[in-house]
């Protein structure tokens, strides 16, 4: 809706189901930010703030410190981690509880 922020999270930023989301996001008046690892991305363009993680994916984005996880692991584990961060600030900043972002949770579908 209309102020609301959509914090996505996408490796490529291509993601087809994630671009349709931040398109339609974006339709409503929300604001997007987007975890990913390729800052010049579909996704990226569309959104208001990026954060990128400089890590292996499966699409060889911005490879940064080297590792043997397989794939995007490296990625995803930094990627669940900025996420729980991000939550835990705007729950403490805008005094909202769990529950009331549970009501809110996926309201674009």
């Amino acid at each position: 809706a209309q102020g609301d922020l959509l914090i996505l999270g996408s490796a490529s930023g291509e993601t087809p189901t994630s671009a349709l989301t931040a398109r339609k996001a974006k339709q409503v008046g929300a604001r997007l930010v987007l975890i990913t690892a390729r800052a010049d991305s579909t996704i990226a363009r569309l959104s208001d703030l990026r954060l990128v993680i400089r890590a292996k994916t499966k699409h060889g984005a911005d490879p940064g410190p080297a590792s043997i996880q397989p794939m995007a692991s490296v990625f995803e584990q930094t990627m669940l981690l900025a996420f729980d961060v991000v939550t835990v600030l705007l729950m403490e900043k805008l005094q909202v509880s769990e529950a009331a972002m549970l009501q809110r949770h996926w309201n674009l579908e």
